[in-house]
């Protein structure tokens, strides 16, 4: 896991070389690598991506409406005269590319649908309707998970780095 570089975002290098397998063992999260496939048959673990999923429970703001609450919700906006507050999401924790293996053709793209085909079974188990991600407030970033069918929910309540909450129907 020491080959894997993010130049753009060390916490993210930081999870997987630090944190990934505490988590694994914990039950906190489970993390999916991809690998050079060419040096693997020659027996070198060169890690080309990788994603974090586990789950969450988003909180909604205050000023999130009645009515989106219910859309997020699928069911109430209310709950015995309160505003629904909660809503359980399936995280993608960690998505990043190694950054210094460029000439790979696995992108952003390519990484996010693979960790959205990989909930999709747990869903068809447990439920579930949204997929949620915590990504810093860059436009780079925002943009890329916006095409991506996300859209703006929150900032990280009570979060120092200012990271947006974005979430995506499942299915």
């Amino acid at each position: 896991m020491s080959s894997f570089i993010c130049t753009d975002n060390t916490d993210i290098a930081n999870f997987l070389h630090e944190k990934a397998i505490k988590y694994e063992q914990l039950g906190k999260a489970r993390t999916y690598l991809f690998f050079d496939e060419e040096k693997l048959e020659r027996g070198l673990f060169v890690i080309v991506g990788y994603f974090s999923l586990a789950l969450k429970t988003l909180i909604l703001p205050e000023s999130t409406s009645t009515n989106r609450r219910k859309v997020i919700d699928g069911f109430y906006g209310k709950l015995h005269g309160h505003p629904i507050r909660e809503v359980s999401c399936y995280l993608i924790g960690q998505i990043a590319k190694n950054s210094s293996l460029n000439q790979y053709s696995l992108s952003g793209k390519d990484l996010l649908e693979n960790a959205l085909a990989t909930i999709i079974p747990a869903t068809e188990i447990v439920g579930g309707r949204w997929v949620l991600v915590e990504c810093q407030n860059i436009d780079k970033l925002l943009n890329f998970y916006k095409e991506n069918g996300f859209e703006y929910v929150a900032r990280e309540p009570d979060d120092q780095e200012e990271m947006v909450q974005m979430i995506r129907r499942i299915g």
